[in-house]
Parts: C-alpha cells; structure tokens; sequence
C-alpha cells in the first residue's frame, strides 16, 4: 500500500484491547463517526468479552490507523465504526480491515453483514458498494434506554 505521496503503508492488523479505548475514541471523532466518549471502554468491554476477534485495529509506525468495529448477534452482523486516520485514507487500509472482519465473521458461521451509514456520511457509499455491499431502504427506527 502506498499514501498519496508515494511512500509505503505499512500497517499490522490486531484485536482491540480496552486499553485501547481512548486512542478508538479519538479516532472516532477525528473521524466524525458519532459515538459516546464516556461508553466506549464500556461498549468494547462488553463486545470484547463475547467476539474479542470482531474488534480490529490497525496500527503502523504512527499508532493507531484505523478500526472496525464488528458485533454478530448469531443470525447477522453489523459493521459499526470502521475508520481511518486521514492520512491513510485512500490506501487500502479501510479495506484490509473489512477483509478481516469479514473473516472473523466467516468464521462465527455468519451469513450476512448489514452496516448503516447516516446522512452526513454518505461519501463512504462507494467505498462498501467497491467491497460488494449493496443499498436497501429499510424503515430504520431506533429508541435510547439509557437516558
């Protein structure tokens, strides 16, 4: 893989940790993706403890370069939070870590794999239909418990 100046991107793919929590988190929001601060290390301790192989990150020279981060509830899986350093973008770093999801996915006996992307995002579209995702026009609806 090459950045856009030419130069290689070389990037080691592994299991999320908690202690990784905080760099997930601003990863995240450099990222615009939305997400609770205070609920992350939360969410991937709770995640961690049933998939810990559905949580990956990438790490190069840098730190951090990009995450994903899976569920699967037993009949499907949801991709949730796949991003990228702005400095990798473009460089095949996304796709290598959705290649290893869905791996990890594979392997749990998972047939299908549904991901959102809200209004806002919607410049990542062609980027998951390249990977073979496909649009549908569900009624999405949703109610928090937790406030």
């Amino acid at each position: 893989m090459r950045d856009e100046g030419g130069h290689d991107v070389r990037v080691q793919l592994r299991a999320a940790t908690v202690d990784g929590a905080p760099a997930l988190s601003q990863l995240w929001s450099a990222s615009g993706l939305q997400h609770r601060e205070d609920l992350v290390a939360e969410e991937l301790r709770s995640v961690l403890s049933r998939d810990p192989e559905l949580v990956i990150v990438a790490e190069d020279a840098r730190g951090l370069a990009g995450s994903v981060f899976g569920a699967f509830d037993g009949r499907r899986a949801w991709v949730n939070r796949l991003a990228t350093r702005e400095d990798v973008r473009g460089t095949g770093v996304g796709v290598q870590l959705m290649k290893a999801l869905e791996t990890a996915l594979a392997l749990t006996g998972c047939r299908k794999i549904n991901l959102l992307i809200e209004p806002e995002n919607q410049s990542v579209v062609g980027f998951y239909e390249r990977l073979g995702f496909t649009t549908d026009e569900p009624i999405f609806m949703e109610k928090r418990i937790d406030e």
